[in-house]
């Protein structure tokens, strides 16, 4: 099935950049379930042989459900290389940061551009010594709307995701939890 929906999304949308993420999340005390003092380090590989491409830090900075959907507003930035990640991870252990879990995910990126700019991710995950298939849809828009805008938004991004696995067959298919949690990852005891 995952080359019947990489063909389909490749004929809907063009052609996809291929990507494989390296991420390393890092957590700081205190932590509890729902904080948000963790924040993740990803490396983007692609071509042939693999480059890097870009290392992106990100955390959440609020998380909000609107229907089934996760809304995060997030801090993020890029580092330029990886001597800055050695820079920004030592000074981050300074403040109590730890290495936690890593991650890697092979995904196919397709953008669609409507009322909100698209990005569809077809990606291989390992979870558990197994590689799990998953179908990633994110909604992008600017912070700053009014919460009129941000609902239409938010409906519109719905909409959008329904129709994409309605298209596929698999809108009962959803899966909820963090790949962190399919992966077994608990939450540090500090």
């Amino acid at each position: 099935m995952f080359e019947a929906v990489k063909q389909e999304l490749t004929i809907l949308y063009g052609s996809p950049e291929h990507i494989l993420a390296q991420d390393f999340y890092y957590t700081m005390p205190p932590l509890k379930k729902g904080d948000k003092n963790r924040f993740r380090i990803r490396k983007n590989y692609s071509g042939y042989p693999l480059q890097l491409q870009s290392i992106v830090v990100n955390s959440k900075r609020k998380q909000t459900i609107f229907g089934n959907l996760e809304n995060n507003v997030e801090h993020e930035f890029t580092l330029c290389d990886e001597a800055a990640i050695d820079s920004f991870t030592e000074m981050m252990s300074d403040f109590g940061a730890k290495a936690w879990y890593n991650k890697s995910k092979d995904k196919y990126v397709f953008v669609a551009v409507e009322d909100v700019e698209y990005h569809i991710e077809l990606c291989t995950v390992p979870i558990r010594g197994v590689d799990e298939h998953f179908l990633e849809i994110e909604g992008v828009y600017p912070e700053g709307l009014s919460e009129t805008e941000e609902q239409a938004k938010n409906k519109a991004i719905d909409d959008f995701i329904t129709a994409v696995f309605r298209r596929f067959g698999i809108e009962n298919a959803v899966e909820t939890r963090p790949y962190r949690e399919l992966m077994g990852v608990e939450y540090p005891k500090d």
